[in-house]
């Protein structure tokens, strides 16, 4: 696993000694080049919490990941580059069945293997919502991109244009076109 390619594939040019200041960069520019995705999952392919298959997914074929994928690669970025970071339990909660908190934290270190189990039930259980669409969102410079199963959003200095399509192949078209990722379908 190479740190420069990482850092070509977020556009980052120079290494800099652990800072706040290059912590922010490198966390800016991880968002607006790596998409959060869950494509395999609908489609079953197996996703597995191996740093090398990470690597090879997210910084070499040009992919995106979901949280447990793209928590773990870019912790290995940070420790890599000199940071002392804990690897954290987070849980979003969703507003629309009723939690009044929206993060829950815990402030015990973890391992990435740790994630298995929860990384396991999210591609298996009947009640993830990540088999039930696919998903593919980045953030820009002025607000994000997101595509689902049938529409495409754009929202741009708080306002948003959608668009609606029921045409599989549209789908595919516009992961292209907006996340430079081609799939077979």
């Amino acid at each position: 696993m190479d740190i420069n390619l990482y850092l070509n594939r977020i556009d980052v040019r120079k290494i800099m000694e652990p800072s706040l200041a290059f912590l922010t960069e490198l966390q800016n520019h991880h968002l607006l080049s790596i998409p959060f995705e869950d494509l395999d999952i609908p489609n079953r392919s197996r996703i597995e919490l191996d740093l090398n298959k990470l690597y090879n997914k997210i910084i070499l074929t040009g992919r995106g990941g979901f949280c447990y994928e793209l928590n773990g690669l870019f912790y290995w970025l940070l420790t890599s580059l000199g940071f002392k970071v804990d690897m954290l339990s987070a849980r979003v909660f969703n507003s629309k069945t009723g939690f009044s908190k929206q993060y829950s934290f815990t402030t015990i270190p973890r391992k990435l293997s740790d994630y298995n189990a929860m990384c396991v039930f999210q591609q298996d259980s009947p009640t993830s919502h990540f088999r039930t669409r696919m998903l593919c969102t980045i953030a820009t410079e002025s607000g994000r991109i997101t595509l689902s199963d049938n529409s495409l959003t754009i929202t741009n200095n708080g306002k948003k244009i959608i668009e609606k399509f029921t045409d599989e192949d549209k789908f595919y078209s516009l992961l292209k076109a907006y996340f430079k990722i081609e799939l077979a379908k």
